[in-house]
């Protein structure tokens, strides 16, 4: 692979102790952020704009003490994780929604996935989320699922803000409304279903 004259002295990883006033090197600055998030606990995406790759940019500032221990990560994705994140982002869903659902929530870089679809078309929402509802009433592992709860959690939450977030709420009540017919709702699938309805049933956001 042709080595970037941008990017390259950045290496696969890097940590720096900002709490000391550590700072990355100066190439860092040249990376383009996607989200340009800022504050305690942010995380972002940036690329490299010669080559095109991607990193995940996190804070990890701590809650108590000085503040000496405050430090900040730059993880470079290896191509097959930023090309997926590159898919996600375009909404180039494959046929095999499931196997893309099983890749997200299985990464190291599953929040970044997860941030990326939540920016999806509504036509290729509905397209993944069969797969990741069948894939949350079939988990029973509350590890394996916490982010996939609060992936689907969010489209509830914000039903009541955002027309987009209303039909793909709708799309999902829908969707555990047909499990639930089948006796594969329990726990938090089941709580999910009245938030969805819950949301629902509300006046819808203005247009």
């Amino acid at each position: 692979m042709t080595a970037c004259a941008t990017c390259d002295g950045l290496g696969d990883t890097l940590t720096v102790n900002t709490g000391r006033d550590a700072r990355f090197p100066d190439s860092f600055g040249r990376l383009k952020a996607l989200w340009n998030d800022t504050g305690m606990g942010a995380f972002d995406a940036l690329q490299c704009p010669t080559c095109g790759a991607w990193f995940e940019w996190r804070d990890h500032s701590q809650l108590t003490g000085s503040g000496n221990n405050d430090e900040e990560t730059l993880d470079r994705l290896p191509p097959e994780a930023w090309h997926l994140f590159e898919r996600l982002l375009h909404g180039d869903v494959p046929d095999d929604a499931a196997a893309l659902v099983k890749t997200v929530f299985n990464s190291r870089w599953e929040g970044l996935f997860l941030r990326a679809m939540g920016s999806l078309t509504l036509e290729t929402w509905e397209r993944l989320a069969p797969a990741m509802v069948e894939r949350f009433v079939t988990t029973r592992s509350d590890t394996e699922n916490h982010s996939l709860y609060g992936s689907l959690y969010g489209y509830a939450g914000l039903a009541r803000r955002k027309p987009t977030r209303r039909r793909q709420c709708e799309h999902l009540a829908g969707l555990l409304r047909r499990e639930a017919d089948q006796g594969r709702l329990a726990g938090r699938a089941k709580y999910l279903l009245e938030l969805c309805e819950r949301a629902l049933s509300s006046p819808g956001p203005s247009r």
